[in-house]
């Protein structure tokens, strides 16, 4: 689980998709956007139901995702809201990647 300060809030923001900035694998997608009044990154992974159909396998997914970003926190600029969108759920065999794509495309 994110510290509640690194957490966002889905509900209280803009439609994610509508980011000015994405990148795209085959397994996720990630959303983000520079904030200049955040002090701190702000992150949310999402995880559908046709990609996971049992809440065990999405909190899973959530759960390892989520740790790997938080590894990389203090590498990654911190005035940004960022969000992973899960397409398959092959990402758990693919852990790097994201840290190659996070750091490719937000440093």
């Amino acid at each position: 689980m994110l510290p509640t300060r690194h957490r966002l809030d889905l509900r209280r923001s803009l439609p994610f998709y509508t980011f000015p900035q994405k990148a795209h694998t085959g397994s996720f997608s990630i959303y983000w956007e520079k904030d200049d009044n955040l002090t701190d990154l702000q992150a949310a992974v999402v995880v559908s139901k046709k990609v996971a159909p049992t809440a065990v396998l999405r909190n899973k997914i959530k759960r390892v995702l989520r740790a790997n970003l938080f590894s990389l926190f203090p590498t990654l600029p911190t005035n940004i809201r960022l969000v992973i969108l899960v397409r398959r759920k092959e990402v758990l065999s693919q852990r790097d990647l994201l840290a190659e794509t996070l750091k490719k495309n937000l440093l």
